[in-house]
């Protein structure tokens, strides 16, 4: 009986612990790479796992626990198929891209239809348009900025935002179903502190927009992460 309810704490101190890991990405990545001091990181969760628990809890059972997530973390990025599918990615750059976000209406359907035939697409000229239950975003060649504007004028502009870039990851048909590719390129530039202004993605293609500044330094952290697979 005693075995029983030790057990069951363990597991109940592991779900916590990871409940709090998962609530900070960047220390679940250096837990990943087993970069933390398992004692000190346990001292500063005892005191919450303890108050969820509304009991005494030993540091070495939060330490096993920080360890066996660690172990965890660790082979959920390993998949060996995983790896040599992203590896084989191709990663391309556009600049001068526009992000614009409108406001539905009844009349925006038709406007953004109109999109479509004012882009080159047989030049390489960029048009994505996203919608959500209220807004819609437009990525586009940032040379159509006054056609759409034009287009646009009686519709309500939310944001405006130039001089961007879409970096876009075309991948294999097999990473369709395989979790882990978004969180991986994100947690990239996220350690860079590179914002990813906006996201988009067909099937099998990935695309990141993020500011001109940050360009060069996106598309090498990205690049890297394909080369050290």
């Amino acid at each position: 009986m005693e075995k029983c309810k030790k057990e069951n704490v363990m597991v109940t101190v592991a779900h916590l612990v990871e409940n709090e890991i998962r609530k900070q990405p960047y220390l679940q990545e250096t837990l990943r790479k087993k970069l933390v001091n398992y004692a000190a990181l346990a001292e500063e969760l005892l005191p919450k796992v303890e108050k969820e628990l509304q009991k005494k809890v030993k540091y070495g059972a939060l330490i096993m626990a920080l360890r066996r997530l660690a172990d965890k973390l660790e082979q959920s990025l390993s998949n060996p198929h995983f790896l040599k599918e992203l590896k084989q990615a191709e990663l391309s750059l556009k600049n001068n891209i526009l992000v614009l976000t409108v406001l539905k209406s009844p009349t925006i359907f038709n406007v953004l239809s109109r999109f479509y035939s004012l882009v080159d697409f047989d030049k390489g000229d960029f048009l994505t348009i996203t919608q959500s239950h209220s807004e819609a975003t437009i990525l586009a060649s940032q040379k159509y900025k006054e056609k759409f504007l034009k287009e646009l004028k009686k519709e309500k502009i939310l944001a405006l935002e130039e001089n961007n870039v879409a970096l876009s990851l075309k991948h294999s048909e097999k990473l369709v179903h395989t979790p882990g590719l978004i969180f991986m390129v994100s947690r990239e530039l996220a350690w860079k502190n590179i914002n990813i202004v906006e996201f988009a993605s067909t099937r099998t293609e990935l695309i990141l927009i993020v500011d001109g500044g940050s360009s060069i330094q996106a598309y090498e952290s990205l690049q890297e992460l394909i080369n050290k697979l």
